[in-house]
């Protein structure tokens, strides 16, 4: 990287100035790992941007990517302030705006996307919705902020491993509008193997809970009503999968057993007014909410608490129990692991042997009331709750089916790999993935024919009138206050 940076700067000296910072850490001296790097680079180390935009290592952003978020950092003058020279109407630096976030697309997908990686529900539908309250949240990368919020809230959070979700939250309560542009500004890297992705989740989780017990977003002040309840149950949202395996454990108990449980409902009609009310109404919403996507988007939106429920419920044993947690890179190109993946499969094919016992269970139960044969046993339950456990065993086979198949494609990949000469890793991966047609991927996806200098046209160069600022994404403040647009 550093050699990178020093061949860019001497390719463009005098035009555009790169530098390359490398902190030092001191022993025994906390440095926050990504929070703590990007503070030293803003506040420490004497860079005076206007605008910054952040990228992860592995993601590349489109080449028009820092002249197209810059216009939202900028609010138009009253008419009254009209450029009669350009005919336009001016436009002054917004100190008001904190953020600007993108979505994020992956070209290392296949079609499948098994584990629902490219977070369309989420880019596409849930974003939307936080943008039209001012409230949007960092997702870490992709995202270009003002300078002038970032010094007055800090720089980034400490204290958490989700340091970005909480330095929106952070700027939320100092008075910042943290906007979303729904168009795909940078394409990466996803995790490719499931234990990774596990790890990426199980991160996240916890972050969420440290910023929950750090400072309840319902009592921050300075937000405002409906951004508290968004940042508050985006965080806790993540106790919903409590309720839904404590139904599946009392009813497969109960099949099994062959005995009611006391605390739990015995009859079709009481899981279906509990398990199945709460359960319809989630995919009720989602689909209300995502009614654009399509139907295999919409049903990875679905599995996704199923798919990373052993990792939810990891996450609620280490942030309630006070358990440390360091900070660690997700791993993007690695190799196949065929154990560590099994163990992150496990309660998932755990879940697959209980309900397919109990469903088989059932089915002889259900043929044997009907007097085609006798079974050597006797159950003590009422018989309308095997009903609902074949239905409810078919739904929970489709919503955690992901990370089982995802070890076998694994596996088979890592065979062909093997007996392959030619070896592939995700630095010659082709796009795999063609991104469906939606508002966020209406740009051209990205490849190297793309930065061949003849493939697209050089702008006008004009004479800079006094006042007028230079490239957006380097100005300072005071340049950036006389803009025109």
């Amino acid at each position: 990287m550093k050699n990178m940076v020093a061949l860019i700067s001497s390719h463009y000296k005098g035009k555009m100035k790169t530098r390359y910072i490398a902190r030092t850490k001191i022993p025994g001296v906390p440095h926050h790992a990504k929070a703590g790097n990007l503070n030293n680079v803003i506040l420490n180390e004497g860079s005076t941007g206007q605008i910054i935009i952040i990228l992860d290592c592995d993601m590349l952003p489109e080449p028009c990517m820092a002249r197209t978020v810059a216009p939202f950092f900028y609010k138009k003058l009253p008419k009254r302030g009209m450029d009669s020279e350009a005919g336009r109407r001016k436009a002054e630096f917004d100190l008001d705006t904190g953020l600007l976030q993108t979505p994020q697309a992956f070209y290392n997908l296949d079609s499948q996307d098994l584990l629902g990686q490219s977070y369309a529900f989420f880019y596409e539908c849930l974003m939307s919705g936080w943008d039209g309250t001012g409230c949007t949240p960092c997702c870490g990368t992709g995202v270009t902020f003002n300078r002038y919020a970032m010094v007055k809230v800090g720089g980034f959070s400490v204290g958490s491993i989700t340091e970005d979700f909480k330095t929106s939250l952070n700027m939320c309560a100092n008075g910042f509008k943290c906007k979303y542009f729904l168009q795909r500004m940078t394409r990466g890297v996803s995790p490719k193997e499931l234990n990774a992705f596990m790890i990426q989740r199980l991160r996240w989780a916890v972050g969420a809970i440290q910023i929950v017990l750090a400072g309840n977003p319902l009592f921050t002040k300075g937000l405002f009503y409906r951004a508290r309840w968004l940042y508050f149950f985006s965080t806790v949202g993540i106790v919903y999968i409590i309720p839904v395996v404590l139904m599946g454990i009392v009813m497969y108990g109960t099949i099994l057993g062959g005995v009611a449980i006391s605390f739990g409902p015995t009859t079709f009609e009481g899981y279906l007014l509990i398990g199945g009310s709460a359960v319809g109404l989630m995919m009720i919403m989602q689909l209300l909410a995502g009614w654009r996507l399509s139907w295999r988007d919409y049903l990875r939106a679905l599995q996704d608490n199923f798919t990373v429920f052993r990792t939810l419920i990891q996450a609620l044993l280490i942030g309630f129990c006070g358990m440390k947690m360091g900070f660690v890179v997700t791993a993007k190109d690695v190799t196949f692991d065929l154990r560590a993946n099994l163990i992150h499969a496990a309660p998932h094919l755990l879940v697959y042997v209980v309900s397919i016992s109990a469903a088989v269970k059932a089915v002889l139960e259900m043929l044997a009331g009907y007097g085609l044969f006798e079974i050597p046993w006797t159950s003590e339950y009422n018989s309308s709750l095997l009903y609902f456990s074949l239905l409810w065993t078919v739904f929970l086979w489709v919503m955690i089916s992901g990370p089982p198949r995802m070890v076998v494609y694994g596996y088979l990949r890592s065979r062909r790999e093997a007996n392959s000469t030619y070896k592939c890793t995700n630095s010659n991966v082709p796009a795999l993935q063609e991104l469906p047609s939606t508002p966020m991927n209406t740009f051209p996806p990205l490849s190297p024919e793309l930065w061949n200098k003849e493939n697209f046209n050089e702008p006008e160069i004009r004479p800079r009138k006094r006042g007028e600022s230079t490239d957006s994404s380097s100005v300072s403040g005071s340049e950036a206050a006389g803009a025109v647009f």
